[in-house]
């Protein structure tokens, strides 16, 4: 399966990506490759799998992007003041408040993969920094266009 959709890839949109091999995971097929494919790559092996692969009444199969995780460090957050035991989760919903009226912040909000965390930078200190993970492409997009906002 894999030479016939190579030999598509090089003929097709005269792509050097190298298909390595592929796994089938139940209900997931991962392949690996000599690089990370851009989307017409991805579309042109996606239909000649969807082409070579055919089974009744199961939903047709689809790609999911390549993501990673980038990091972004907020500097200066106010710090909302807590009892230590519940600080961590009622500055984390100070925090999701205030992006939630921000332009900014809705767009990041979406982004974010895990629970935001946050640092005390000093004990005499009234702001924290805030870690907060999110999707991203492999190139680190995503991150790059949140700096400086």
């Amino acid at each position: 399966m894999l030479a016939k959709i190579k030999i598509h890839l090089q003929n097709d949109i005269k792509s050097d990506v190298i298909l390595e091999h592929a796994e089938d995971s139940g209900s997931s097929i991962f392949i690996a490759a000599s690089r990370v494919p851009n989307s017409s790559e991805t579309a042109c092996v996606l239909k000649h799998i969807r082409r070579l692969i055919t089974v009744a009444g199961v939903v047709p199969i689809k790609s999911t992007p390549v993501t990673s995780t980038s990091y972004l460090k907020v500097i200066d957050v106010p710090m909302i003041p807590a009892e230590p035991k519940v600080w961590q989760s009622a500055q984390r919903s100070a925090f999701t408040n205030a992006l939630s009226i921000s332009p900014v912040g809705k767009e990041l909000s979406i982004a974010i993969k895990h629970a935001v965390r946050f640092m005390w930078t000093s004990a005499h200190s009234d702001t924290c920094v805030a870690w907060v993970d999110i999707h991203d492409s492999v190139a680190g997009t995503s991150a790059r266009s949140y700096i400086g906002k």
